[in-house]
């Protein structure tokens, strides 16, 4: 009877034996070269990373190797790298030798692959782009999601094409909900994870993921364009406020949003609040003095709220918590009002039989600056 009892512990360590043999005869192994520069490539350089150094028994893909190409020494995914001990490469002048990767992966690179260095993997290249393509095809994905007032946006893992940017088959899509109010940075902050994630799950099920491929539509087509420093400007006359608080919460942490004092110096804009918010707080009558209608560009500090106020497009306004004049160091609302609108109203009462001004921002000369009752009411004709 012992003799069975051991037999049959034998034949289970035999069978374990084969089976644990035939799960890495599965397996695949990759040399990855991974080409990434900014935060949103570090989830999916992590994961990688993580697969790298704790290879799971399970798992149909095992990474034996990662080369990283960037752009720049000091960029984050250099930096992490550095901190990881993970090679790096710089892209320009680096040709990709023949039969040393598996897989090129590109997340938030900003510049073409060659024809060369896409044929030198075996199984080409995924990208991992945040957006639900062929919809914001482009540098800026996720800016544009916001600014446009989407409510669903997602990640598209495709394959790398030459000479023209995301417009390769797709592997996967996932969609992702972009919640009320979330700046681009908080949602590129959720997406790079479930992308990184989404990324995996390709490589895990890669020849049926590659025999899958589907092309994008033609049709829906729309384009990301890289965001310029001048798109950060705030035209009071043309943009609500809803329109406004898209913008602060595409571009803010990524390019200043900004408008112009009085005086023409250019006034960041900062910590903006939610338009349905001020809508309940009737700054139009706070701020008229019954004298006038709703002229863009208008500003009024509210006392109760420690908010600035400046008046826009469609008869909305905006208000923000802090701003900062080019040369002078952040100040909130209530210390901007104190250092720069306080003392020049005071002077202007002074001088004026105690009426007070009207201060309008904006780019153009003609409709910036402190302006008398008068003035004010030949400004308004153009706007009713």
């Amino acid at each position: 009877m012992n003799r069975m009892k051991w037999l049959s512990a034998a034949n289970i360590l035999v069978v374990s034996k084969t089976f644990l043999s035939s799960s890495y005869e599965k397996q695949k192994s990759l040399s990855i070269l991974f080409y990434g520069s900014d935060d949103f490539s570090i989830a999916s350089l992590k994961l990688l990373h993580k697969k790298l150094l704790n290879p799971e028994l399970d798992s149909m893909v095992i990474v034996k190797n990662i080369q990283v190409v960037t752009t720049k020494c000091n960029n984050p995914v250099s930096l992490y790298c550095k901190k990881v001990d993970l090679p790096i490469i710089l892209f320009d002048g680096y040709t990709v030798p023949n039969d040393q990767f598996d897989l090129g992966v590109v997340s938030s690179f900003g510049r073409l692959i060659p024809s060369q260095a896409i044929n030198a993997c075996h199984y080409g290249m995924f990208n991992i782009h945040g957006s639900l393509l062929p919809r914001w095809r482009g540098a800026s994905p996720i800016q544009h999601a916001i600014l446009n007032g989407d409510t669903i946006t997602g990640v598209t893992i495709m394959k790398i094409h030459p000479n023209r940017f995301d417009v390769g088959e797709i592997l996967a899509q996932k969609p992702i909900e972009i919640v009320h109010r979330i700046s681009a940075v908080q949602l590129k902050q959720l997406m790079a994870p479930i992308g990184a994630q989404l990324l995996w799950d390709c490589i895990e099920d890669l020849d049926n993921c590659l025999a899958n491929v589907r092309k994008q539509s033609k049709e829906e087509v729309t384009h990301a364009r890289k965001i310029k420093i001048t798109d950060g400007e705030i035209d009071w006359t043309r943009m609500n406020a809803y329109e406004i608080d898209r913008r602060f919460r595409a571009f803010n942490g990524t390019i200043d949003v900004f408008t112009y004092w009085i005086d023409g110096t250019p006034l960041r804009l900062g910590d903006i609040l939610d338009p349905d918010l001020v809508n309940r707080l009737n700054i139009s009558i706070l701020a008229g003095h019954g004298h006038y209608e709703h002229i863009p560009g208008l500003i009024y500090y509210h006392k109760k709220r420690h908010i600035l106020c400046i008046a826009s497009a469609n008869q909305t306004w905006s208000a923000f918590r802090s701003l900062t004049l080019k040369g002078r160091r952040k100040m909130s609302a209530l210390g901007f009002s104190n250092t720069f609108i306080r003392p020049i109203v005071k002077e202007f009462k002074a001088n004026n039989q105690g009426q007070r001004p009207f201060l309008l921002l904006g780019q153009t000369e003609k409709h910036r600056g402190m302006f008398n009752l008068n003035e004010i009411e030949q400004i308004k004709q153009q706007y009713l």
